[in-house]
């Protein structure tokens, strides 16, 4: 019975040892192809957000532009409405 168990038991261990190697390489093969997925995924965001910088970009010159614009016209009447202020009290 122990002469069995001495050669049937090791059989069994590498049996399982060889069904775990192939389950593992398996599994790593699925690994390499969703990581490369997800690197491909990653790209598609990146240029995506690269559009979107350009368009942020424009909006941020319009909204420059439109600011300095409002700023110089605002210092305009408030130097003129300083002066009549000023004639006034005189």
């Amino acid at each position: 019975m122990i002469d069995i168990l001495g050669t049937i038991l090791p059989l069994i261990i590498y049996l399982l040892l060889i069904i775990l190697l192939v389950v593992v390489i398996i599994l790593g093969i699925k690994v390499v192809i969703v990581m490369d997925r997800v690197n491909q995924i990653t790209i598609d965001v990146e240029n995506k957000i690269a559009s979107f910088n350009k368009l942020f970009n424009i909006f941020n010159i319009t909204s420059n532009a439109i600011d300095g614009i409002i700023d110089k016209y605002s210092r305009y009447f408030y130097k003129t409405n300083n002066l009549n202020r000023r004639e006034d009290e005189d």
